[in-house]
């Protein structure tokens, strides 16, 4: 039985987003009485390009090349009638929220660098009788990425090359992360740990997100590293844990936190990266493909919008560590049994956690209010007088009708969720099965966040249209002032039976009742069981789901899913409108049906490993192939495990030159899930060469 488990968590180690088997050397050890240090450590040196050309279709609408344009002289929008500026933005090529997701697509052009990660980890270990210590963390350094130039394809409003900000270089090309740091005491039957530890509760090999291994997040800018071992994927969490042997058969452990620890995204900008706002970003560009990045703002409206407003379309996110969670409250417990009557011996175990969100959630506080709100409803003369003429570039006293850059969105991670899990390993006709269930009935989702932008923004605007008669302010042609529920209808004030007030917090995202279940088989050939010829062949296939019990149906509210996004109010073309009329004064150009976290979403994930072991001049080789496959529906943003039809796959080979030395080369390659999968362009070859001592 032992055995059997040791193979499940060599799997949970090899999979824990695909690194190749590392080299292993003897530690150096000193004895001084009963007292032994010993030091460990491990150079790698690896590097990845890329190589697929950049997909025009996953860039942000104006960022596409020749487009830079689009709707620079009308926003692509109409406040009279016309639905020209909108027909154009639509037929455009490129993606409605893209400009605040490219920047990694943009900043890495095909064969090009993507990384060249130089690391070292070293680890000591200290051990007196029961006593034990352990120290360990990485160096890295990346010359690609240090001192990196980042690439602007619009350049209305900055520069088409700017040096990437030191501060998000340091997340992943330079500097220093600690991995363990930890005293342990343990006898035969109970002991403790305490300091910055790994804990892995559960079963789920390849599923990566909303398992019961809840407690440790993952560093993602340590993911991408070419030559990244398991071992330094996730975040170590200061905690104190208690085990105890209950009775013959059967162990618990008693986890508290004592500090908090989120999941570290890919750096805004950086190769892998999809989103602009985590991952360091500083700005959100409020609107649905019509405006492009504008971190000064600088941007002024068009006519006749520049008749009454000032106001740029760039919202500053607050800082990055505003809303993160206490640190108390965070206590788990988990229980194990052996039975040995049930199947020849099968590993029961029973799970609780008590913790704070590891991965962020937008939230925002509203916008101010709107001047023509102190006036009467719908009038222009009213709006005139309380706007003190409005706020316009020649108008240096008036006030803003449309303050809607004053946005304030944050990163939120909600506390107090609890899980509950069963998980269970035994052995099957030659397999190990393992299978886990992890319920959560507090689970936060993501609300989808063109919503949250909207009922953010409702403040911003008048409460009812306001109609500008011809020539009222000089202008040309009549136009209208478009109210909220007009210009912005969001589904969340509906929902929660509130009016959004102006400043007050508005919060991203919503509770359910969430279930992740996961089933995974094992398997081991030897020499003369496989058709390969090899000395071993590994098998793994995991089938894995989710389940959200109590999701509300699209017309109530919509929670994020993946890929692309406008809203699901009625189009300014007309769609999702029930009589199909068009209305230039919507902000959505057209409805979203699609993309929304399903009630429903599986998948399956397989690996291939084979081992040559008996090869000329010494080798060993070791191939590997790893496949996931998104078969059905979407996951919440906040746990992408699944994307209906997405295919993800990685080639592997490792070459073991010496006990010491080995070679190591990656190819990934991303395709299918249509234009919601954003990694669709983003295949890239890496290799690496790890020394341990």
């Amino acid at each position: 039985m032992s055995s059997m488990r040791r193979s499940l968590r060599l799997m949970a180690a090899l999979v824990a987003l695909l690194s190749i088997a590392s080299v292993e050397a003897e530690e150096l050890s000193w004895q001084f009485g009963e007292t032994e240090l010993s030091f460990s450590g491990l150079l790698t040196a690896g590097a990845a390009l890329r190589l697929e050309a950049r997909n025009a279709d996953l860039l942000g609408k104006t960022d596409v090349p020749g487009q830079q344009t689009l709707c620079a002289a009308d926003d692509c929008m109409s406040l009279s009638g016309d639905m020209a500026p909108t027909q154009r933005l639509i037929a455009a090529r490129g993606l409605y929220a893209g400009i605040n997701g490219d920047n990694g697509d943009l900043n890495y052009d095909r064969y090009q660098l993507i990384a060249a990660t130089s690391k070292f980890t070293p680890k000591f270990s200290l051990s007196y009788g029961d006593w034990q210590a352990k120290l360990r963390g990485i160096f890295y350094y990346d010359p690609v990425n240090s001192g990196f130039t980042e690439t602007h394809s619009n350049t209305l409003y900055q520069p088409a090359r700017t040096p990437r900000p030191s501060g998000l270089s340091g997340r992943f090309a330079h500097g220093f992360k600690w991995r363990e740091a930890f005293i342990a005491w343990n006898n035969e039957h109970y002991g403790f740990t305490l300091g910055n530890q790994l804990i892995n509760w559960g079963e789920a090999s390849l599923t990566q997100f909303n398992t019961l291994a809840a407690i440790n997040p993952y560093d993602a800018n340590v993911v991408r590293m070419p030559g990244a071992q398991v071992n330094e994927y996730l975040r170590p969490v200061p905690a104190l844990t208690l085990n105890a042997e209950l009775f013959d058969g059967a162990s618990a452990e008693l986890f508290y936190q004592l500090q908090s620890v989120r999941l570290l995204p890919d750096t805004a900008g950086s190769f892998f990266s999809t989103s602009n706002v985590l991952g360091g970003g500083k700005f959100v560009i409020v609107g649905l493909g019509q405006y492009v990045q504008d971190p000064q703002r600088q941007y002024t409206p068009p006519l006749p919008n520049a008749l009454i407003s000032s106001s740029t379309r760039t919202a500053y996110l607050l800082p990055e560590h505003y809303g993160e969670p206490r640190d108390q409250g965070q206590f788990g417990l988990q229980l194990k049994y052996l039975a040995e009557g049930l199947n020849g011996g099968t590993e029961l175990g029973l799970y609780y956690l008590h913790y704070h969100s590891r991965v962020p959630y937008l939230s925002a506080y509203a916008a101010d209010e709107s001047c023509t709100r102190q006036g009467q409803p719908g009038s222009f003369t009213s709006a005139l007088l309380v706007c003190q003429g409005f706020n316009s570039a020649l108008n240096p006293i008036g006030r803003e009708p449309l303050p809607v850059d004053t946005l304030r969105p944050f990163l939120d991670y909600p506390e107090d969720i609890d899980l509950i899990g069963a998980s269970f390993n035994t052995t099957l006709w030659h397999w190990s099965i393992a299978g886990e269930y992890a319920y959560r009935p507090n689970m936060p989702l993501q609300i989808a966040v063109s919503d949250l932008i909207f009922a953010a923004e409702s403040p911003a605007f008048p409460a009812q249209d306001i109609p500008i008669p011809l020539q009222a302010l000089g202008n040309a042609a009549p136009f209208t002032i478009p109210g909220n529920r007009t210009s912005v209808p969001d589904f969340i004030s509906g929902y929660r039976g509130q009016t959004i007030a102006p400043n007050a917090l508005v919060r991203g995202y919503e509770r359910f009742q969430v279930g992740q279940s996961a089933l995974t088989g094992i398997r081991q050939l030897g020499s003369g069981e496989n058709p390969f010829g090899a000395d071993s062949l590994l098998m793994v296939l995991e089938l894995s789901g989710s389940q959200i019990f109590d999701r509300p149906s699209l017309d109530r509210l919509q929670l994020e899913g993946a890929g692309d996004r406008t809203h699901h109010s009625p189009g300014a073309d007309g769609s999702g409108d029930p009589a199909g009329q068009t209305n230039s004064l919507r902000i959505n150009p057209t409805q979203q049906t699609r993309g929304f976290a399903s009630r429903y979403a599986w998948g399956y994930r397989a690996l291939l490993r084979l081992s040559y072991d008996q090869l000329p001049w010494g080798l060993n080789l070791q191939p590997a192939l790893l496949f996931f496959h998104d078969v059905q529906g979407i996951s919440s943003a906040n746990t992408p495990n699944y994307l209906a039809g997405r295919k993800t796959a990685y080639a592997m080979l490792e070459s073991r030159l010496t006990q010491n030395l080995s070679f190591n080369l990656q190819y990934q390659a991303y395709t299918g899930g249509g234009p919601r999968n954003l990694m669709q362009d983003r295949d890239n070859l890496g290799f690496s060469l790890a020394y341990a001592f």
